[in-house]
């Protein structure tokens, strides 16, 4: 019973905004793959790693240092609302972090110990009117 309340909490929640908002709105996304970095800085012991035959990035730190990937969007001209970012990792926890100015968004994933994080897919999710 508290996980079908819990699910449909967070239906509502989901479609809250469209509702709320004349319900004239459509969700849209994009994605890039784990490869398709617009930058890549790693300082210390770390580095990055592309897959042999899949579109994914693994950042790797041995010691002290991060790497950082970032991922860059651009929004359409009647995109309303906030933007949500989405991270798939197929190996190990890596963290997030979205920036926002006008239409163009850039996404940062960080590996900021040692470790190692594999980056599968980015992606934003918004709305538009």
């Amino acid at each position: 019973m508290k996980r079908l309340l819990l699910l449909i909490t967070c239906a509502t929640a989901l479609l809250a905004p469209a509702t709320a908002l004349g319900g004239g709105l459509e969700l849209k996304a994009q994605t890039r793959t784990g490869v398709a970095t617009s930058a890549r800085t790693a300082t210390g012991s770390c580095s990055f790693a592309e897959a042999p035959l899949l579109p994914n990035l693994t950042l790797r730190c041995s010691g002290s240092g991060k790497a950082r990937a970032a991922y860059s969007f651009r929004l359409p001209g009647d995109a309303t609302g906030t933007v949500s970012a989405h991270l798939s990792l197929t190996v190990g926890k890596a963290s997030i972090r979205k920036v926002r100015s006008g239409r163009d968004v850039t996404v940062y994933v960080t590996l900021a110990h040692p470790g190692a994080a594999t980056v599968a897919m980015v992606s934003i999710s918004y709305y538009c009117s």
